[in-house]
């Protein structure tokens, strides 16, 4: 809470215990989040409280780059032999201005500021227009101090030209899904290098991307060929939801079959199924275990694509046959590790 607290102090104007505040500005409280990552790393979030006041929607979407355009960038990197390089910007949201009135009354996480009024001006996590303001700075920052310009295929996807070292011509592309940055150049340390002069990145997040928006990222040296290609898998999200499902699935006396070799039983028709339907409680199972299904295809796993969409179709009132239906589709989801082993 103290390093969090430390972040986020820039982002205010502490008051003089006798300064008033200015007219039209609205008292908001701050709220601490509490999170536990995948890595056990502990991490405290100090948020603003958005839900208590009024903000006009058209300042409350912020797009992020689509994982189509992050296909074709690692393709586009593999074709042209370019490098890869992800990061991210720490405290994102408190680089760009706050884009409402508002104040605050400090807590005690704030130490001797505790009981103070401060005026947020930055943009705090949890305001509305947060991922808004952070866009719009992020996206005029790239274009104004590195020469980006973003794409009209894709706004969160940015380029310039460039020479490599040879004197041939090429892109250079950034990739943005919010605080997380993807750099595509012959040489993207030297991009990241710059862009951390107007952005505090994270110095132990400077380097080739492993994961990326929940994917396994990978490089590969092709046989019979001198450079590199990248791929992009669901191994590790697929080893965790497994590990997930059998912890939600066993109080129900239900398990994953280990030997399935197609994605629904063999002559299985959902819409003929004549079942009990499914208690409220197992319903919202149902639903996310096809919620995790359809972000593994989203990875790429396409070959249960279609049967997948089929059991998505009743999320609103599924039977027990489907729900047994939807666990064949798991059991057939298991990877093979490199020595032809399931993954349990």
């Amino acid at each position: 809470m103290a390093k969090e607290a430390k972040t986020v102090l820039p982002a205010l104007k502490v008051l003089e215990p006798n300064e008033k505040i200015p007219p039209s500005y609205k008292c908001i409280d701050l709220m601490t989040i509490f999170d536990v990552k995948m890595d056990l790393t502990r991490k405290a979030r100090i948020c603003a409280r958005g839900d208590q006041i009024d903000t006009p929607p058209n300042v409350t979407y912020a797009s992020v780059v689509t994982r189509e355009s992050i296909r074709i960038g690692f393709m586009l990197a593999s074709l042209n032999e370019l490098n890869i390089l992800s990061a991210d910007v720490s405290g994102a949201y408190l680089n760009a201005l706050c884009a409402e009135n508002i104040y605050t009354i400090l807590g005690d996480e704030f130490g001797d500021y505790a009981g103070r009024k401060a005026i947020i001006k930055m943009a705090l996590y949890g305001l509305k227009p947060a991922g808004y303001s952070w866009r719009s700075f992020g996206v005029r920052g790239f274009r104004e101090e590195l020469n980006f310009i973003p794409c009209h295929a894709d706004m969160d996807v940015s380029y310039r030209e460039a020479r490599k070292e040879n004197g041939s011509r090429y892109y250079e592309y950034l990739f943005i899904y919010t605080d997380d940055i993807i750099a595509i150049s012959e040489d993207p340390k030297r991009i990241l290098d710059k862009m951390n002069r107007h952005f505090l990145l994270k110095a132990d997040s400077i380097k080739e991307p492993t994961r990326y928006l929940g994917a396994s990222i990978s490089k590969h040296l092709m046989d019979g060929d001198s450079h590199y290609t990248w791929a992009i898998g669901s191994k590790e999200y697929l080893i965790e939801l497994l590990r997930v499902v059998k912890q939600r699935i066993a109080p129900l006396n239900l398990t994953l079959k280990s030997k399935v070799t197609s994605a629904l039983p063999s002559g299985y028709k959902p819409e003929l199924d004549a079942s009990d339907y499914l208690d409220d409680d197992t319903a919202i199972l149902y639903m996310q275990l096809i919620s995790i299904l359809r972000w593994l295809v989203e990875l790429g796993r396409i070959d249960i694509c279609v049967e997948v969409s089929m059991m998505s179709s009743y999320n609103c009132m599924p039977r027990v046959t489907h729900l047994y239906a939807v666990l064949h589709i798991l059991g057939k989801s298991r990877l093979e590790t490199g020595n032809g082993q399931r993954i349990q």
